[in-house]
Parts: C-alpha cells; sequence; structure tokens
C-alpha cells in the first residue's frame, strides 16, 4: 500500500464517541457510506500505518532542522575565523605596504642585493652595474653633504633680507635660508606656470593684500581716534 492509500480514513467517529472511548466504554466507529462525512461532525481515523509514516517523516523532519542548526552555527563559526584571518592579512599587508615605502639606505640596499640572483630580469653583470652606481651615488651625497658643512656655517653671521621683504636676522639656522629660497623657486615655477587670466586674477590679488596691509600699518595722524577709544 502507497503513502496516498495510507492517507485515506478507515473509518469516522464523533466527538461523542471519542469520549464514550476514554471512558473505557465502547464507543462506535462508521463507514464513509453511511454517513454524511462534509458536515463537520465526523472526525476522520487513520490506520497505525500511516500514523507510524507521518511519526517517521516528522522524526526526519526534526533530525534534518537539527542538522541545519548545527552546519549553520559551523557556518558562522567559518566565518568569524575568516574574518579574523582577514583581519590578520590585512594588518600584514598594511605593514608591508609601509616597509615597500619605507626608503632603504644605499648600504641596507646594497646588502639586500648580495648574494641574490636576478636573472629572470638582470644579468650578473647588470646588477653588478646597479650596485657600482648605488655605491657612487651614496659617496656623491655623502661628499656633497660633507661640502655643504664645510661651505656654510650653521647660523647666519649676519642679517640677511630677501626681496621684496623677507629679513632673517642673525644667528638664525642658515637651514632657514635654504628653505625660504626654495619655496621662493617654488612660487615662480608657479607663476610662470599660470595662463595670462591667472596671472591677472593673481597680481589683482596681490595689490588688494598690499593695499590692506599698507592701510593697517600707516600711523594715524594726531588727533584722530577711533570710535570706541
Amino acid at each position: 500500500m502507497n503513502n496516498l492509500e495510507l492517507s485515506n480514513p478507515v473509518a469516522w467517529t464523533d466527538a461523542d464517541e471519542l469520549a464514550d472511548m476514554d471512558c473505557n466504554t465502547y464507543g462506535n466507529i462508521f463507514n464513509a457510506k453511511y454517513i454524511d462525512i462534509h458536515n463537520g461532525r465526523w472526525l476522520p481515523l487513520y490506520s497505525q500505518g500511516y500514523i507510524d509514516f507521518l511519526i517517521a517523516q516528522l522524526e526526519a523532519a526534526q533530525k534534518e532542522r537539527d542538522d541545519l542548526k548545527e552546519l549553520n552555527c559551523h557556518f558562522d563559526l567559518s566565518i568569524r575565523k575568516t574574518e579574523g584571518v582577514n583581519e590578520v592579512l590585512r594588518s600584514k599587508l598594511e605593514a608591508a605596504e609601509r616597509a615597500l615605502i619605507k626608503p632603504l639606505p644605499i648600504g641596507e640596499l646594497v646588502h639586500r642585493l648580495e648574494g641574490q640572483t636576478y636573472e629572470k630580469w638582470f644579468s650578473e653583470s647588470d646588477v653588478k652595474d646597479l650596485l657600482e652606481r648605488a655605491q657612487k651615488a651614496e659617496a656623491a651625497l655623502s661628499a656633497a653633504n660633507e661640502r655643504v658643512s664645510q661651505e656654510y656655517p650653521e647660523t647666519l653671521p649676519c642679517p640677511v633680507r630677501l626681496e621684496p621683504g623677507l629679513r632673517l636676522g642673525k644667528g638664525l639656522p642658515i637651514a632657514m635660508l635654504f628653505r625660504a629660497l626654495s619655496r621662493r623657486a617654488d612660487y615662480e615655477a608657479e607663476i610662470a606656470a599660470m595662463t595670462p587670466e591667472q596671472r591677472v586674477e593673481h597680481d589683482q590679488r596681490t595689490r588688494e593684500v598690499k593695499k590692506f596691509i599698507s592701510e593697517c600699518i600707516t600711523p594715524r595722524p594726531a588727533g584722530f581716534t577711533v570710535e570706541g577709544e
């Protein structure tokens, strides 16, 4: 007998008959041929085989639910572990990027190149040439620094005036003079790169600023008072 046949009621009864059965007395059951099963009074009775089938289905569904809950727990745990691993990898990647951005001293670069093989990109002679060029650059840089320290004092020996109006007093670090000259060179390069329209706008703003400054520092005539004084 298949499940469809099992799902058909084997008999019918009503609430009164069930109450009699609960009281350990006899109760009647009826064949569908002799009653109106559609009037809402009658209750279907099924075979034990169909009841066992329904119980087995329920137990299987409960087991599947429990398996899915356990799988979901493992899945959530895997996600959290993956997020943790990703965070660790992200931190390592950021640290590696910072290490790559940080410039290496020439000596350290030479040390890392020594004993390494770059046949995929460079031949042995190429690597040797790179090492020689790096060493020459390091030597030239050291010589330039030494020459600067010998040719220039650490502080200004006298006041210095840079036209049109920057004044540096005696005793200030000479590095301030170099920075001022560097900024002026950058400024002049920006002016040279301007379009005619940008240059006109720049000159107009400069005149307005100079006028404002001159008005602020102009001495007031005797007897002149400002409201509130």
